[in-house]
């Protein structure tokens, strides 16, 4: 990448030195139109001198632009830049990537939210119903009773929704303490991944 800068350098450089002696050799042009003057043979051989040094500067210049095109068409400077292209298709298919994941992380943890206002909600009602069975009947539930067959399960106990409302509310709170907590990436692992 610095050879082919240094290149279009060098061509600016020479594109440059072009136009300022087309440009010097035009006013001298319009100026001796306009005002013809003798020159002396010295003046002449000066000119030629400064002519010929230009000539060697640019001969120079365009002996070290073909070497810059030469070392940016070798084979080690092709690979080179397709190594670049390459590393920056990855990066953009990793952003593409993390973007993808954040947005699956966003809808998942909706989802999850709604789940979990849902049992939190059943414990609620569930314990609910049996404050109220009880406030009907006057008396709490004194005898505990497990019935399980292949077609049910049941459970009959004074306690049962009271240790349902603790376990929605035990799991809303790691809810909402392990997964649905915002955490920023960690500037080192950010850094590392540049």
């Amino acid at each position: 990448m610095k050879l082919q800068s240094r290149a279009v350098l060098m061509f600016a450089v020479l594109v440059a030195i072009l136009f300022a002696d087309v440009f010097a050799s035009a006013t001298e042009v319009t100026a001796q139109a306009q005002v013809p003057e003798r020159r002396t043979v010295d003046e002449i051989q000066t000119d030629l001198d400064r002519a010929l040094s230009r000539d060697k500067e640019l001969e120079q210049i365009i002996q070290l632009l073909n070497e810059n095109a030469d070392i940016a068409a070798s084979p080690v400077s092709k690979k080179y830049n397709e190594t670049l292209i390459s590393q920056y298709e990855y990066i953009i298919a990793l952003m593409k990537y993390n973007e993808q994941m954040l947005a699956w992380e966003l809808f998942a943890s909706s989802v999850s939210l709604w789940l979990v206002v849902a049992i939190v909600a059943a414990g609620v009602g569930f314990s609910g119903f049996q404050l109220w069975q009880a406030a009907k009947t006057g008396k709490p539930q004194s005898t505990s009773r497990l019935e399980i067959s292949a077609k049910s399960f049941r459970l009959t106990s004074s306690i049962v929704g009271v240790i349902v409302l603790g376990l929605s509310y035990i799991f809303f709170y790691l809810f909402v303490k392990e997964i649905y907590a915002v955490r920023p990436v960690p500037e080192v692992a950010a850094q590392e991944k540049r």
